[in-house]
């Protein structure tokens, strides 16, 4: 694997090849008692919803789904959803993208991981 190094004043011209789409990167942890295959179902029901909201319909380029495990975390499994989307709407379709799948994740009863805190209280 190579490393070059360009200084700043020798970059005339820089082109995004992706200038055209944003790649939405939703990362979640899930509690470890969470099934994958209910988690991806979860995210697909979330998608689905996605799309047919009016004002995302023709901005969803590739459609969101689980796409990686990328860790055992401290609390739980720590996931990505991943989509392309039209360049300029990443921001509003990644928040909305939460909510819905909040919103699945809920009815499916699979539980967001959430650190465990120390309460000293008790002594």
């Amino acid at each position: 694997e190579n490393v070059h190094y360009i200084p700043h004043s020798v970059v005339d011209i820089v082109t995004n090849k992706s200038a055209k789409y944003a790649t939405l990167n939703v990362k979640l942890s899930l509690d470890y008692k969470t099934k994958l295959e209910d988690a991806k179902k979860a995210v697909g029901r979330a998608a689905d919803r996605l799309e047919k909201l009016g004002e995302f319909k023709d901005l969803i380029i590739e459609k969101p789904s689980l796409s990686l495990v990328n860790n055992f975390g401290p609390s739980g499994l720590d996931i990505s959803v991943k989509g392309k989307v039209k360049t300029g709407y990443k921001t509003a379709i990644s928040s909305s993208l939460r909510m819905l799948l909040k919103d699945e994740l809920d009815k499916a009863k699979i539980k967001i991981a959430t650190s465990l805190v120390s309460n000293n209280s008790d002594k």
